[in-house]
């Protein structure tokens, strides 16, 4: 009951406020919502970042909503390897070739274990099976007490790791986040790996996340060029050509090191090629590059929301 009453109220407000800014009738807005929730399975969220309420069924049909989203999950992602990705610590094991910071798990190691790792620096604390940057928080060791970390940790598991040093270029965005490239890979019924998509997320203020649930920033990234190609979005679709946090333009910023984006996400999509859609989230180091996390449960929404078109039948090809 609580999933409806939260769902009605976030359609609520989106109805509002395109009602308003588009002058559009509100019933004809909750009419059109509940055709498109029904015929194609869009959530509110779909509806209104896709600006879904401006079509009609031959360009709605293409749009990857969340119905059609677990549907290409279930096409390309077999149950046997969804807990490589979604447990952090399993994952940091299956691709420790392309995970270099250290880490512990706590309580497997307890906290006079942690206390004597040589990290240097501040240590990140991750949730073991949250997602959306969900509780996450930093301990700085030269500043903090180690027994309120202890007290934090007691009961519950967390995986605790090295802060990742990032490139300057990539730092300076917003230098209290870790700013990660998010690329999309698919593998084809041949075992070929192809490079879909891919945008960089920007923390907002001082969160130490850079994902829309921390006031984060979207961009779009050209996959030839690596230059970012058109303002960015939050979690609203606001619009920002400038990063709110750091004042830079972003259009036709340049991704670093780029070309070694690409390869490095084609070369983990390569360890197993059963899991064939993922998300990477990858770092960019002032030495190479980082594997923060690989998203088995792939949201597409990021490849729509800036085009506007649907990528369903791209998805869909590669089966």
């Amino acid at each position: 009951m609580s999933f409806v009453k939260d769902t009605f109220y976030k359609q609520k407000g989106f109805v509002k406020t395109i009602s308003e800014r588009e002058r559009i009738s509100s019933a004809g807005l909750w009419l059109h919502w509940f055709y498109c929730y029904i015929r194609y399975g869009a959530t509110p969220s779909d509806w209104y970042c896709y600006e879904l309420y401006k079509y009609r069924h031959s360009t709605l049909r293409k749009f990857i909503t969340r119905r059609k989203n677990i549907e290409l999950d279930h096409i390309f992602n077999p149950l046997e390897y969804k807990e490589d990705f979604d447990n952090k610590m399993r994952f940091n094991k299956v691709y420790s070739e392309f995970v270099k910071r250290k880490w512990l798990h706590y309580p497997q190691s307890d906290i006079s274990v942690i206390k004597q790792s040589a990290w240097g620096g501040v240590i990140v604390v991750k949730p073991l099976n949250l997602s959306s940057g969900r509780g996450i928080f930093t301990f700085d060791p030269s500043t903090s007490n180690w027994d309120e970390l202890e007290s934090k940790l007691q009961g519950k598991e967390y995986l605790l790791e090295q802060r990742v040093e990032l490139h300057p270029e990539i730092e300076r965005l917003n230098p209290p986040s870790c700013q990660t490239i998010r690329v999309y890979t698919v593998v084809d019924a041949n075992g070929n790996v192809s490079v879909i998509d891919a945008v960089i997320r920007v923390g907002g203020g001082d969160a130490i996340q850079d994902n829309f649930h921390a006031k984060g920033v979207v961009y779009p990234i050209d996959l030839k060029t690596g230059r970012i190609s058109s303002a960015g979005k939050d979690l609203l679709n606001n619009e920002y050509l400038v990063h709110p946090s750091s004042g830079i333009f972003m259009p036709g910023y340049q991704i670093p090191n780029w070309n070694g984006v690409l390869d490095f996400a084609i070369r983990a999509a390569s360890l197993n090629k059963a899991a064939r859609f993922i998300g990477w989230d990858v770092a960019i180091t002032p030495s190479g590059f980082e594997m923060i996390e690989g998203n088995y449960y792939v949201y597409c929404g990021l490849m729509q929301i800036f085009d506007k078109k649907g990528k369903y039948e791209l998805i869909k090809s590669y089966k």
